[in-house]
């Protein structure tokens, strides 16, 4: 695996951070599937069989050499806030409190541009779209998912005292 120190010396391009990552994995797994002992497929007749013996294998293998990482992606984040985000800006947390700066700082910026990315995608979709479409996407980057707006004019106080009469 690549430790977290080699992680952040890595250019900030995404598709290069992703083939570093799995690439690792990949000829980890290629490595696992070649040296397995597939005798008892082969040995098999029933096609049934085969398959459940296949399936288990593969599973097996697949559990003991691809990492899972489970993170909490909330119904009241953003679209761009994706799981690999989400666990970048937990790393990010854990390094502020360790008091790790420079370190947060080389991530901070790596997750400013996966979200500027991720921003961009869903903007670039918008440029053959109807007024409605558009303003729709406005009003999703300025209302949060309970539909309460984030900006705008403050509504004026209602006193408990006064009523208004017609």
């Amino acid at each position: 695996m690549i430790s977290s120190r080699l992680m952040l010396a890595l250019p900030l391009s995404v598709r290069e951070l992703y083939c570093m990552i799995f690439g690792c994995i990949i000829d980890r797994l290629r490595y696992h599937v070649a040296m397995h002992n597939w005798s008892d497929h082969l040995q098999c007749t029933d096609v049934q069989s085969v398959y459940d013996l296949f399936l288990r294998d593969v599973s097996m293998l697949i559990l003991c050499n691809i990492p899972t990482k489970f993170v909490t992606v909330g119904p009241r984040d953003p679209y761009y806030v994706t799981p690999l985000v989400r666990s970048l800006l937990n790393k990010r947390r854990r390094l502020r409190k360790r008091r790790r700066f420079d370190e947060a700082n080389i991530l901070a910026g790596k997750i400013n541009l996966l979200i500027q990315q991720a921003r961009s995608k869903e903007l670039s979709k918008l440029n053959q779209a109807t007024p409605k479409e558009l303003w729709a996407s406005v009003k999703n980057t300025t209302t949060n998912s309970t539909g309460v707006d984030k900006g705008g004019p403050v509504p004026p106080p209602q006193w408990p005292g006064k009523k208004k009469f017609c």
